[in-house]
């Protein structure tokens, strides 16, 4: 064993001390706010929580998660490293699918584009789909919409790996569809395959009307959509 190896060793077996232990407590607890959905301000005062919880205990005396601290860890800290595991899977990956849902966000009053994205992991031999930005426009037509898409598959993943994009209906989206095809073409990378629309929604809608069913038709052929 040389010595980078024996000094690698002794690291991993020295404990770590209360700050450290606060911080990794801090970050998991940024993640729980992620994944349960946990807002900003929800964290206020929960130093206190913690220190009741675990009396004497040193670290959680450290332990302090603000609504301001919560969201730096989660904007700048956390965010930055997911999104780069997701790129480099995504460049791992042979081909993607675009995927955008566009609709009115109530809060601000504007135009909010969600764009996801669909990948085949060559870790686990699967397809995943992921979320990975947020685009906030001036009105939902085609122009806006192709534009931050463009610029999206250009800036944020490998653009020649993109084969299709994913489109919740038609008006508006085919004509998204057509400039960026245009623009592809322009850049001399392939155009990306026409894959239809949501038509058996509107099926779902007919069904819905004449059947007496408990569900909902159309949330279902969605849910199978989006699969």
């Amino acid at each position: 064993m040389n010595a980078d190896e024996n000094a690698d060793e002794n690291a991993a077996e020295m404990p770590l001390d209360d700050a450290e232990i606060a911080l990794n407590a801090e970050i998991r607890w940024a993640l729980k706010c992620v994944t349960a959905h946990y807002s900003y301000r929800s964290n206020m005062d929960n130093r206190l929580l913690f220190q009741a919880m675990a009396p004497g205990y040193k670290p959680f005396e450290r332990f302090h998660m603000s609504k301001d601290k919560v969201r730096y860890y989660i904007v700048y800290g956390l965010a930055p490293v997911f999104k780069s595991l997701l790129i480099e899977a995504l460049n791992k990956s042979p081909y993607l699918t675009v995927m955008f849902d566009e609709s009115l966000n109530d809060n601000i009053q504007t135009n909010q584009m969600d764009i996801q994205v669909r990948y085949w992991d060559v870790s686990n031999g699967k397809a995943i789909t992921q979320y990975m930005d947020s685009k906030f426009i001036a009105r939902g037509n085609a122009c806006n919409i192709s534009t931050e898409l463009i610029q999206f598959m250009k800036e944020e993943v490998p653009p020649k790996k993109v084969v299709a994009l994913s489109m919740d209906g038609p008006t508006v989206n085919w004509n998204v569809l057509k400039v960026i095809n245009k623009n592809r073409t322009d850049d001399e990378m392939p155009e990306l395959a026409d894959l239809g629309n949501f038509e058996y929604l509107y099926l779902g809608n007919v069904l819905q009307g004449k059947l007496p069913l408990s569900v909902s038709v159309t949330q279902e052929l969605r849910k199978i959509w989006l699969q």
